[in-house]
């Protein structure tokens, strides 16, 4: 099997990986991460601690890994570094602008306010809304990152998304 250089890492170390072979896997993970930073940010900016945190995060790990097996990626591509391991970096890091738009608007700023300052693309914004539509069409239920969707649409507050979500019945987990 022919694997090809995916990612340096920032220690002395190469990883390799044939996840390029996977595609969709990549691209949904790749585009998800920036609503899931946003998501991220909102709990920040709410100041709701780091155990609200690190559930957000796994659910909306989850949530792609879902989204992206039923469009034919593969879960391991999700689990792996082009998956869980960039979604750490853009919802963690300080330097990512999705999360710094989620951070403010869980402070309570307006998405209007926020783009029109930035001399940057937060990707997660426009992305958001191919959410709902995603999962619709391949019948995933997405509850954080629809919810995103949501507010950036105006149609929730980040408030009322944390009290929707807190109040979702409870899954076995898969």
């Amino acid at each position: 099997m022919h694997e090809t250089l995916f990612m340096v890492l920032s220690f002395p170390r190469v990883v390799t990986s044939d996840n390029l072979r996977d595609v969709t896997g990549v691209e949904i993970a790749g585009a998800l991460k920036n609503v899931l930073a946003i998501a991220a940010g909102i709990v920040e900016g709410m100041n709701l601690g780091n155990n609200s945190m690190a559930a957000l995060v796994a659910q909306g790990c989850s949530e792609i890994r879902w989204l992206a097996t039923k469009m034919g990626g593969k879960p391991a591509t999700i689990t792996g570094l082009s998956g869980t391991g960039d979604i750490m970096l853009t919802c963690f890091v300080n330097l990512s602008r999705n999360k710094r738009v989620g951070v403010r608007l869980g402070s309570g700023e307006e998405l209007e306010d926020i783009l029109s300052s930035m001399n940057q693309v937060a990707e997660g914004v426009s992305t958001a809304g191919a959410v709902i539509a995603l999962a619709q069409k391949y019948n995933v239920k997405m509850p954080v990152l629809t919810a995103v969707a949501r507010i950036i649409d105006s149609e929730l507050t980040p408030k009322k998304a944390v009290l929707e979500l807190m109040s979702l019945p409870q899954v076995e987990e898969v």
